[in-house]
């Protein structure tokens, strides 16, 4: 066989293992047909550039009216809601997840709720939830740099707080400190605003502060796990001044970002 031939030949033959090197991997795990669902709806309406996209576990999932819930900052057009009924932080740091949902599109910002389900059901302790969201910070500006991400604290709910709460405060706490040290990563604070008088208490091992008080159970659902309506209003005023803000839209102009699109 000629040279030509043979390389022709040994090209054809590379084809489909480059082909499948590039493609983004596919989804597993419990929550394979949400995730799926999820990259269908993006596929059928492609998020608008500069959207906001809200990611998380059901308290994501269920904010009714979350698309309007930021009037004069944010149109209703350009919120998009993956939230996934009983998920875990480490559903989301999943690459499929990341290739699949986020790198196509020119997000504006990326609002996550995760964390509830990993402490509660003793998944994860404070340092692992605070180490998996940072691999997901890690995962999403490897393919948008510097996207701002904002992780909405885990929230004090009534039905897990008594045996729980200086786990929740730990982990809130440990985010908060490695959101301080990256300027494209924002901790709201939700967990205290929902808390009856809250106190700071003693420093514990991970120089963690202690929040003394108890869960505002107005604010809450019945079942004592998820936020009512009240609860939603309260998560809407404290992230309004963080999606207003001017650093929201220099990701979508740095060299990096635009150079990494171009390049797509």
């Amino acid at each position: 066989m000629p040279r030509k031939a043979s390389l022709i030949g040994l090209l054809v033959l590379l084809a489909p293992l480059a082909a499948a090197q590039q493609a983004p991997p596919p989804f597993h795990g419990d929550f394979e047909g949400e995730f799926a669902a999820f990259e269908a709806a993006d596929r059928a309406h492609p998020p608008a550039d500069g959207a906001v996209l809200f990611m998380g576990s059901s308290s994501i999932y269920r904010w009714d009216g979350l698309e309007a819930a930021f009037p004069g900052v944010v149109d209703a057009a350009h919120v998009v809601k993956q939230g996934v009924l009983g998920a875990h932080i480490t559903d989301f740091d999943d690459a499929a997840v990341v290739a699949r949902l986020i790198a196509p599109y020119r997000w504006r910002h990326v609002v996550f709720y995760a964390g509830d389900n990993d402490i509660g059901e003793d998944r994860l302790d404070p340092e692992g939830l605070a180490a998996e969201f940072l691999r997901f910070v890690a995962q999403v500006h490897s393919v948008l740099p510097g996207v701002p991400i904002t992780f909405v604290a885990i929230k004090p709910a009534p039905s897990r707080w008594s045996d729980h709460w200086r786990r929740i405060e730990d982990a809130n706490c440990l985010v908060r400190r490695a959101a301080a040290e990256d300027p494209s990563v924002t901790y709201v604070d939700a967990m205290t605003p929902l808390l009856e008088h809250p106190m700071n208490g003693a420093v514990d091992k991970l120089a963690c502060p202690e929040v003394v008080g108890e869960p505002i159970k107005a604010d809450f659902d019945k079942d004592e796990l998820h936020l009512n309506a009240a609860g939603y209003r309260l998560w809407a005023r404290l992230l309004a001044p963080v999606l207003a803000s001017d650093r929201l839209t220099k990701a979508l102009s740095t060299p990096a970002f635009n150079q990494l699109r171009e390049s797509r």
